[in-house]
């Protein structure tokens, strides 16, 4: 039998035919609602994979699904679930892939954090005065302490919110890392000059991206002293890899996150990145230091079993930098502005290393 699956991403259709059932008979999914690239509502889950879901609190385990997460007692959580799906789906598209194919005891805790994740990194783009967001940080940080203070989840009127202090209530989840991750981003946002050194945008990737998924392995579960420690070195990687993804956009809002070192060492200043070919220069400087981190998390430390697919965030990183690589580091090229990569080769290469047991 073959599954014809149907990916989306910036408005473009791409058809992945010949994809055998093997892989999600191999990764132990259903038919229905849990293949490749297809929607993961729980409304089209089946009984036996409701029955697969542990002890996580989320009103899955009823015999249907769609009863116990539409519940009266859930205080509207199923919807708040709907809402962070719908943002990851729609602001990091290869995440929500990728969380499509991790447990589905593991699923809903990590869509929260990273719906929590692109919530807080969109402050700066909709505040426009240093007063307002100022403002809005503030609530996130007064939001985040009353759902570590509260009992019930249905406390919490913002959907992202709703959702993260269910996940509070449930799992043992660090209020320092969310308090963290928000100051670092508070302190980019409130930032009128280039960062200094390497040094200061490895902090930077550490506080945002390293504290995210120190998040998703305390929620499953999986936080160990190894864990944590590859945890570190893939946030890093993540973040440099996002800054030289999302270069040309910072740029033309005349914002860089390249280090003001690395622009001296090629005589070159931010402003003068969008007519000077020195910046493949400088964006192979800061590729060269991300896959060190990269190969840091993967050979540092031996991740259990359990664990790997946690970390399979690592691929997007290793095609982006690789497609990098092949673009002669033109962050400016025809073929990084179209991402490097295929959402179809992503996706295949996914199924494979989460099948084998790799990332």
């Amino acid at each position: 039998m073959v599954s014809h699956v149907l990916l989306r991403r910036q408005g473009q259709c791409f058809i992945l035919q010949d994809t055998c059932l093997t892989f999600r008979r191999a990764l132990g999914l259903t038919n229905k609602g849990m293949g490749l690239g297809e929607d993961f509502n729980v409304d089209s889950w089946s009984q036996e994979d409701c029955r697969r879901v542990d002890g996580m609190g989320w009103g899955l385990r009823q015999p249907s699904c769609s009863r116990g997460m539409a519940s009266s007692s859930d205080g509207g959580l199923k919807e708040a679930m709907t809402y962070c799906q719908r943002v990851v789906k729609e602001k990091e598209y290869e995440n929500y892939l990728w969380c499509s194919q991790l447990k589905p005891e593991y699923r809903a805790p990590i869509i929260a954090l990273r719906a929590l994740g692109i919530e807080i990194q969109a402050v700066q783009e909709h505040a426009r005065t240093e007063m307002l967001l100022m403002m809005r940080y503030q609530w996130w940080k007064d939001s985040v302490r009353k759902a570590f203070e509260a009992t019930q989840s249905y406390e919490m009127s913002q959907p992202v919110m709703k959702a993260v202090s269910e996940l509070v209530r449930q799992a043992t989840i660090s209020k320092y890392r969310v308090m963290r991750m928000i100051d670092a981003h508070e302190t980019d946002a409130l930032r009128t000059s280039p960062m200094v050194s390497m040094g200061e945008l490895e902090d930077y990737a550490e506080g945002t991206c390293s504290q995210l998924l120190y998040m998703q392995l305390e929620a499953c579960g999986l936080a160990t002293a190894a864990t944590e420690h590859a945890a570190s070195h893939l946030g890093k990687a993540i973040g440099l890899s996002q800054v030289l993804r999302n270069a040309v956009v910072y740029l033309k809002k005349g914002k860089t996150y390249f280090p003001e070192d690395i622009c001296k060492k090629y005589g070159v200043t931010p402003t003068e990145f969008l007519v000077n070919d020195s910046p493949s220069d400088v964006a192979f400087e800061v590729a060269k230091v991300a896959k060190a981190h990269l190969d840091a998390a993967r050979t540092h430390e031996v991740i259990e079993p359990e664990a790997a697919p946690l970390f399979n965030q690592a691929l997007s990183v290793e095609l982006y930098l690789n497609a990098l690589e092949k673009a002669n580091f033109d962050i400016f090229s025809a073929s990084m502005h179209r991402g490097g990569y295929l959402p179809v080769e992503y996706l295949i290469k996914l199924k494979w290393r989460m099948m084998r047991g790799e990332w």
